[in-house]
């Protein structure tokens, strides 16, 4: 059985379970088997994006 934006991950007994995108990644389509990147500089805030508009600029983070 597969959810809504999970992808399969076979285990080493061969059982397959679902799992959700990470961060900086998403997927659209049900029975999609991969995760697609977001664009160069952007990333998203969660687990299991649903569309590239997830995706959001990097924050810099300033050092002083």
């Amino acid at each position: 059985v597969k959810m809504f934006n999970d992808f399969p991950i076979q285990d080493e007994r061969g059982l397959y379970k679902c799992e959700k995108c990470e961060k900086g990644w998403w997927n659209d389509e049900e029975e999609q088997e991969d995760c697609k990147p977001c664009p160069a500089g952007k990333t998203t805030n969660f687990r299991g994006a649903k569309s590239d508009k997830s995706c959001i600029r990097k924050q810099i983070k300033h050092i002083f």
